[in-house]
């Protein structure tokens, strides 16, 4: 093997045992369903550990019906604070047979079920080979962490541009964190970053693999969707693009018809005086409106970008909630490790200034469909969770942003070729003290009463 071959994959193989082992930590400490709506994605797992693909509504409910055992897991292990004997004893007491019933999600009743393959696919096997329910959670939570640090290291082996930024994100302790849980998340960001890396390629297979991967990550959450832009060059040709981005985007839009009608419910609220951008007379709602919201931002169309300029001054937590707030966003990190994470995503960031890239072309068609995912993601906050006429968008968090970052690989052009070959060791040394730090931080802030 050649010393740039060692080069090579120096990065790959550090940055698996980096995710594998901090993976693993954290899903031995964090206490089973404390991560960011782990409950409702344990839901999702379980439905699909017994064949179940689809969600529906019941009244003003989306939801999937199947049996409870994992949720059940989730909710009697923790009551969103530091965990007690008898809640960890609760949890692990839980037993399989309990009979199906419907159960409300929200939104993630419409993620499409790809994410939740290798959870579920971990807890089916957990449940032949006669295992309990908490075994099983921690079971599919293992192999959530092992899917992502092999999807993680294969995209870092595979990108010819990036690979510092690449590593970077999925060594964040936002990114490990949902790895070492039930959510889809985790595999979603995985999937971004695997496409991103084949589109710093030229062939053919590169670009119909990043293909596919960007249409799963639109069918999982639609806002995502603009980074079918970054298709817009490669080696197929330009009839070929067009027809593979319309085609995609026509399966995005048809899986979130299809949600909208059949499975999303309503989410109800205490009775609120509609907000001062409300265009008609004074009114009482009991709900969200997406509808109502839309015809907000029709009467306002200035709205759309004031509202995010806005939000973005008010909400001072996009930024570390990005880079890791664990738990129920509720464990934080030291700031100085906020700090060192800031400097490596920088340092990622700037090192694409004197990397070579494909030319100017795609790097605006990368960085376009970026923007649009950012401002898509922020809209979609606004229709979906937002009090009708609110000047501020709720509920928006930084690791919504994660799957974009990937892309900045090929979104920031090269100023000046410039060799730097000890870059790539900046997010593995970052990741090394986050090995040493975040799972003592965590198990502190669970340690059992």
């Amino acid at each position: 093997m050649t010393p740039h071959t060692l080069r090579r994959f120096a990065l790959p193989a550090g940055f698996f045992v980096l995710a594998l082992l901090t993976g693993w930590l954290l899903a031995g400490v964090l206490p089973l369903g404390q991560a960011a709506d782990e409950a409702a994605h344990a839901v999702r797992v379980d439905a699909l550990s017994h064949g179940r693909l689809l969600g529906h509504r019941e009244g003003t409910a989306g939801g999937f019906t199947t049996p409870p055992t994992l949720a059940d897991v989730a909710f009697k292990s923790f009551p969103r604070h530091p965990q007690t004997r008898a809640e960890r004893d609760a949890a692990e007491a839980v037993a399989w047979g309990a009979p199906a019933r419907f159960i409300e999600l929200g939104t993630i009743a419409t993620y499409f079920p790809t994410v939740y393959l290798p959870a579920a696919t971990a807890v089916l096997a957990a449940r032949r080979l006669h295992m309990t329910p908490a075994q099983a959670f921690m079971t599919g939570r293992r192999m959530n962490v092992l899917t992502f640090a092999l999807a993680g290291a294969a995209a870092l082996a595979l990108a010819r541009r990036g690979r510092t930024l690449i590593a970077a994100v999925l060594l964040l302790p936002m990114s490990l964190g949902l790895a070492a849980s039930l959510s889809g998340d985790a595999i979603m960001i995985a999937m971004a970053a695997l496409a991103a890396a084949c589109l710093t390629r030229r062939g053919h297979r590169e670009w119909w693999a990043a293909a596919a991967l960007l249409t799963l990550v639109g069918l999982t959450k639609l806002p995502y969707a603009p980074l079918l832009l970054a298709l817009a060059t490669g080696r197929p040709a330009l009839p070929v693009r067009l027809g593979v981005v319309i085609l995609s985007a026509a399966l995005m839009l048809g899986w979130a018809a299809y949600n909208q009608a059949t499975v999303m419910g309503i989410t109800g609220l205490p009775p609120y005086d509609a907000g001062p951008l409300w265009p008609g007379p004074p009114r009482q709602f009991v709900a969200i409106d997406p509808a109502a919201q839309l015809q907000v931002l029709m009467e306002h169309p200035v709205q759309a970008l004031a509202l995010i300029v806005r939000t973005l001054r008010q909400e001072t937590q996009l930024w570390p909630n990005l880079i890791g707030e664990l738990g129920w966003l509720s464990i934080t990190l030291p700031n100085w490790l906020y700090a060192l994470w800031t400097c490596t995503l920088a340092a990622a960031a700037l090192g694409l200034l004197v990397e070579r890239n494909s030319g100017p072309t795609s790097a605006l068609a990368a960085l376009l469909g970026v923007t649009l995912s950012a401002w898509a993601v922020m809209l979609a906050q606004y229709l979906g969770w937002t009090q009708v006429g609110a000047t501020v968008i709720a509920g928006v968090q930084g690791r919504y942003f994660l799957p974009l970052l990937p892309f900045l690989a090929l979104a920031i052009p090269c100023l000046r070729p410039l060799r730097l070959p000890g870059l790539e060791a900046v997010p593995l040394a970052a990741g090394v003290v986050s090995a040493a730090t975040v799972p003592v931080v965590v198990a502190l802030a669970s340690l059992l009463r």
